[in-house]
């Protein structure tokens, strides 16, 4: 018997969606929006993205004439905000780069917040992981 299609869990799920997003995607601010994007070179899950959180994808240069063709997605602002907020309970990784981002999006154009957490960051997509949690970082927000 064939299951109805309205009960059957949606794929990928935003588990796996979060999976692939720690490993491939990045967070970052350009001219002051806050931005999400995932480059890779199947474009099947990239569409997956732009599905469930709008955006665009665009083909990606590869660095090599042996690389496979990419593409990447990206969103930005409110939509990048949402695909965040939604996949931040799945993070490990990019976990403390969605929580400052998502920050970021609810301070005010002028606050004077909004120029560290930018620096922040850009600084925790250079180290990696850091050993910070998010509640350390409530005080100084």
């Amino acid at each position: 018997m064939i299951e109805d299609i309205s009960r059957m869990p949606r794929y990928p799920s935003l588990e796996y969606l979060g999976g692939f997003f720690d490993g491939e995607g990045s967070i970052g601010i350009f001219s002051s929006s806050l931005c999400a994007r995932v480059t890779n070179t199947d474009l099947h899950v990239l569409e997956a993205f732009l599905a469930e959180w709008g955006g665009s994808i665009v083909p990606h240069t590869a660095a090599g004439p042996k690389r496979k063709e990419c593409h990447q997605w990206k969103c930005y602002g409110q939509n990048a905000e949402d695909a965040l907020t939604d996949l931040f309970p799945h993070l490990r990784e990019k976990r403390m780069q969605a929580f400052m981002g998502i920050e970021y999006r609810r301070l005010l154009p002028k606050d004077p917040k909004r120029p560290w957490i930018e620096r922040e960051i850009s600084t925790l997509k250079h180290l990696g992981r850091k050993k910070t949690t998010p509640w350390s970082l409530i005080g100084a927000l």
